[in-house]
């Protein structure tokens, strides 16, 4: 059994009578009375208080430990006690719970437990900044746990004292940043022999905007950019190649005729067969005189 964390309604130990009903309980028309009573041994555990459903005839005692904070300060002040009683070896000692009749005293019956005290540390985040990069975090009760968290290259955690053991005892934990890098972190603080968890949030602001990627994320991006890179010019060169090609017009060979400079001044060529029509008929013709010793031109006739 443990005080952190316990039922709220606390441990239930059962209560059996032999021969002795008579004794169990009375009743009037008002008032229902439980005639027995419980104690714990040792006291400073935690109390007892009896607890009876008659409708269901169970009789039992329900046990309440105290907080690691209230144990912490019991402990303190009976060292002599904590040294007889606490098994440091395992780190839990046990008690017993006792039911006697009220009437009769003598009449009573116990039962035996372990308890294994829990812890307390009553906080759940520490905000650091440059100029305030440490801190302090006190574990009251069980101070056998275990802590982890995972930035070890950022953030430094030393058990700087630590008294007593098992289960009024008391720790002193620095929590120190060791790289001026913005951060969350998370301490996880567990103890094995119950499994009760705590967890503290760690925040240091170097008064950067965002905090850096962590170093997985960093050591991934320029390759993730490089193959990006690498598709997308991959994609462009498939592009590229798909691209139609245009077909080249070549233009007609010039002619001769249009190869010759142009002269405005002279008049559209004669088609020749018109040219040797002209001609013939020039020929021909009476009264034909030459002029000036010059022919007339078939190719100027129009």
């Amino acid at each position: 059994m443990t005080n952190a964390p316990f039922p709220s309604k606390g441990y239930k130990f059962a209560v059996k009578f032999s021969d002795i009903s008579d004794y169990k309980s009375k009743f009037s028309e008002e008032h229902f009375e439980v005639l027995y009573e419980c104690r714990v041994d040792p006291p400073i555990l935690g109390f007892a208080k009896p607890w009876a459903d008659d409708e269901a005839g169970d009789f039992s005692c329900l046990f309440f430990p105290y907080t690691p904070k209230n144990l912490k300060l019991t402990f303190s002040a009976s060292k002599d006690f904590q040294s007889k009683m606490i098994d440091y070896s395992e780190g839990f000692m046990h008690f017993s719970i006792i039911a006697s009749l009220k009437e009769a005293p003598h009449i009573m019956g116990f039962t035996r437990a372990v308890f294994i005290g829990g812890f307390f540390i009553g906080i759940d985040q520490l905000n650091l900044t440059p100029s305030s990069n440490q801190s302090r975090i006190n574990i009251t009760g069980n101070t056998d746990v275990e802590i982890y968290w995972d930035m070890k290259d950022l953030l430094l955690v030393n058990l700087i004292s630590k008294e007593g053991f098992g289960i009024g005892g008391f720790a002193e934990y620095e929590v120190k940043v060791i790289k001026s890098q913005s951060f969350k972190e998370k301490l996880i603080f567990v103890l094995p022999t119950t499994g009760q968890r705590a967890e503290i949030d760690v925040i240091f602001e170097n008064g950067m905007s965002a905090a850096p990627a962590p170093p997985g994320i960093m050591k991934w991006t320029p390759i993730i950019i490089c193959l990006i890179l690498l598709i997308l010019t991959l994609f462009i060169f498939v592009k590229l190649l798909e691209r139609p090609t245009r077909p080249v017009t070549s233009s007609p060979a010039a002619t001769s005729s249009d190869a010759r400079p142009s002269n405005s001044r002279l008049s559209p060529r004669t088609p020749q067969p018109l040219a040797e029509y002209v001609r013939r008929t020039i020929d021909e013709t009476p009264y034909y005189k030459k002029r000036g010793g010059a022919l007339f031109d078939p190719q100027n006739t129009y």
